[in-house]
């Protein structure tokens, strides 16, 4: 276990060692979830990207890993539906609607989309830093299985808020298209 002037120099050498582009990506995450903060009409192809890009990620790294067992695709597959049913309760209580009159969604301000943009940079790094230190971590089953888990977890967060949208804008009797 580290105690002060080892964990500080780690935590120093981590942050010298960061690619300039990471810290350009953390900033541009926390801009976007900024801008979340407030409502907002948003077009329905932003709507779209960044679950659609998460899924196609995670389901990317899972059929391209080598080590596919029983239980990486189980806990995965868990870890995807469990996502989808945060995603759907995080959104479901705040106002969406689809504005005909201006082709966008309506909705409403949160401070969730700005916690799951860094929580996913958080994860990402996390997993990124411990396998930039030790790439054999990928043959270790433990760690590979909370890789992927956690990757779909996310995904399937974004993805049930997806899901929530179209749902409240378009099959809702209580959200009526305006």
């Amino acid at each position: 276990m580290m105690h002060g002037h080892a964990m500080f120099e780690t935590i120093w050498q981590l942050i010298l060692h960061t690619p300039w582009w990471v810290y350009l990506i953390f900033i541009t995450l926390v801009a976007m979830g900024i801008q979340a903060l407030k409502p907002c009409y948003v077009a329905p192809w932003k709507v779209v990207l960044i679950p659609l890009v998460f899924l196609g990620i995670s389901l990317h790294s899972l059929v391209t890993n080598v080590h596919k067992t029983p239980t990486l695709i189980m806990m995965s597959s868990a870890g995807l539906i469990l996502g989808i049913l945060l995603g759907w309760c995080l959104t479901s209580p705040k106002q969406i609607y689809y504005a005909v009159n201006r082709r966008r969604f309506y909705i409403s301000g949160s401070p969730d989309t700005l916690f799951l943009l860094v929580f996913v940079f958080m994860t990402k790094y996390y997993f990124g830093y411990h396998v930039y230190l030790d790439p054999t971590k990928l043959q270790n089953t433990v760690f590979e299985v909370s890789m992927l888990s956690s990757s779909l977890f996310i995904s399937g967060i974004f993805n049930g808020r997806l899901l929530t949208v179209f749902y409240k804008s378009f099959l809702s009797k209580n959200n009526p298209i305006v």
